[in-house]
């Protein structure tokens, strides 16, 4: 079962009306990566997702893999594309927001 289009959808959708009850508008672009990429474009991680990335204030990642890319080799399993754009982002570590607006 793949998930992570269908909560994308709903974080996207709840990211639209919490923006527009502050007066801010989200602007969105979806670009693959790990499975999804692998399958366009034979790599885990297209440069163009990582330039895209880097010019991005935030980056919103759903479920990158699944069962179909286990067999695959290190070096094209969708896990090595969360490495390469963490590592392009000079992101090590998940990181929240803790601030809340009122």
């Amino acid at each position: 079962v793949l998930v992570g289009p269908e909560v994308i959808a709903v974080a996207k959708s709840a990211l639209k009306l919490a923006g527009s009850l502050e007066w801010i508008e989200f602007e969105l672009k979806e670009m693959p990566v790990g499975g999804a990429a692998l399958d366009l474009t034979g790599v885990p991680l297209p440069e163009e997702t990582l330039s895209a990335a880097k010019q991005s204030d935030a980056v919103l990642l759903g479920a990158i893999g699944g069962y179909k890319w286990d067999n695959n080799e290190q070096h094209l399993k969708p896990e090595t594309g969360l490495l390469q754009l963490r590592e392009g982002l000079r992101k090590f570590e998940a990181s929240f927001c803790s601030t809340t607006v009122s």
